[in-house]
């Protein structure tokens, strides 16, 4: 048995965050919500430089309000396929058109020599992504559509702090939409923002906010349980004697009922209306979490940087093997690799006492619930199929990381 073995993933939350929240459900939380939103705006509104932060319940909400107030109804909204699907049904339920374009290989995000080919006197607006803490092109999707006139919308959920020059991502264009979601790299078990230079989006966004109710305590309730059995089955010992043993049974005897259990994104349907429940608010107890961690944010990613150069240097040029181009402004959420032989390589890693999974994103420019929007992209095809996340997250340690490298570079040379 090796203790030392890390598991994929780690939950990053507060101090104290349990207790806040229950204490909170209890009804013993004497802070007001409207106070505590209006702290958590300005703060992170000056964290990031820009004029204006709307917090949202969550960063899909966020999507859907920016979508919905800054193009008319059936506009073309150009956006990754390489998504989850719900972000698909956010352009949908905002009243725009989805018209997907091809990503870059190695980055998996929107390439901008996709967008230009695409876009017409019908788009009103570029949904841009940034994977995994990896900036997209954004500098020349900005210079394209301001050129173009075109709205531009960035979805940096995974990818809160990364920056581009001086710039923090989400606020290269008209809005730019977080998430504090349990598994991003500042955590308030859920809840959103979204970043805009424009006073009157602002305005308009706070305004469809304004009156709706907090997240109900059964909602939040639901949260904590998860987020207890996942540091529970991540804890140690646990993991090392459980845990990984399970994941590595069900990968490589393909036991559905426990790959199931792991997998994410499984839900691909379509939605044409916003679930009212995306509206709810935050509650307390979690928008005091979001001012606590913000505090130690740039020291967490740098060492998720620090990491994450550490496998791009030693993974440089093997053969079969698809690195993301090393940024300095990148948060990397995960390190995301592609490899031919995905699960060859997640066997081989699993008997290895490596952990590490593949990602779950599909290409929604071919799946059957969104066929009216249909679209040829390979790029997005390939890297479904091919995508490997190696973690990243604070804590994790430098001799997993080489143990992943050293794995890595065995599974290749036969």
């Amino acid at each position: 048995m090796i203790v030392a073995n890390q598991s994929r993933l780690k939950l990053q939350h507060g101090s104290g965050s349990y207790r806040r929240l229950l204490l909170d459900l209890a009804g013993l939380n004497r802070q007001s919500a409207t106070e505590l939103r209006e702290v958590a705006q300005h703060r992170f509104a000056a964290y990031l430089g820009t004029p204006y932060l709307v917090q949202t319940p969550m960063c899909r909400t966020g999507i859907y309000l920016a979508i919905k107030h800054l193009i008319k109804p059936g506009q073309d909204v150009i956006m990754s396929p390489y998504t989850i699907a719900d972000v698909v049904n956010m352009v949908i339920a905002a009243g725009g058109k989805p018209v997907f374009a091809d990503v870059a290989r190695s980055s998996c995000n929107l390439a901008a020599s996709s967008v230009e080919a695409l876009i017409g006197p019908g788009t009103g607006a570029v949904l841009v992504t940034h994977l995994h803490g990896v900036a997209a092109e954004i500098e020349a999707l900005a210079a394209l559509c301001r050129s173009r006139q075109v709205v531009l919308v960035e979805d940096a959920a995974q990818a809160f702090d990364a920056q581009v020059g001086n710039t923090k991502l989400g606020t290269f264009g008209d809005a730019g939409v977080f998430s504090f979601g349990m598994y991003k790299n500042i955590n308030g078990w859920f809840g959103g923002a979204v970043a805009t230079p424009h006073a009157e989006l602002a305005a308009r966004l706070q305004q469809e906010l304004l009156g709706q109710p907090l997240q109900s305590r059964g909602f939040v309730a639901g949260r904590l349980l998860q987020g207890a059995l996942t540091d529970l089955v991540t804890s140690p010992w646990l993991f090392s004697l459980v845990t990984r043993r399970l994941f590595r049974l069900g990968l490589t005897r393909n036991i559905r009922l426990i790959n199931r259990f792991i997998e994410t994104e499984l839900d691909s349907s379509r939605v044409d209306t916003l679930p009212p429940h995306y509206l709810h608010g935050c509650r307390p107890a979690q928008l005091a979490l979001l001012c606590q961690q913000i505090d130690g944010i740039a020291a967490r990613n740098e060492q998720r940087r620090r990491f994450a150069n550490q496998y791009l240097q030693a993974l440089e040029g093997l053969p079969g093997l698809i690195l993301p181009e090393p940024a300095t402004g990148d948060v990397y959420s995960v390190l995301p690799i592609q490899v031919d032989d995905r699960h060859g390589l997640l066997c081989h890693m699993l008997r290895s006492n490596c952990d590490v999974a593949a990602q779950h994103l599909k290409n929604c420019a071919d799946l059957d619930s969104f066929a009216e929007f249909s679209a040829d992209c390979p790029n997005a095809s390939a890297c479904a199929a091919a995508v490997v996340l190696l973690p990243t997250y604070p804590g994790y340690g430098e001799q997993q990381v080489r143990r992943n490298i050293a794995a890595i570079r065995e599974f290749l040379s036969h």
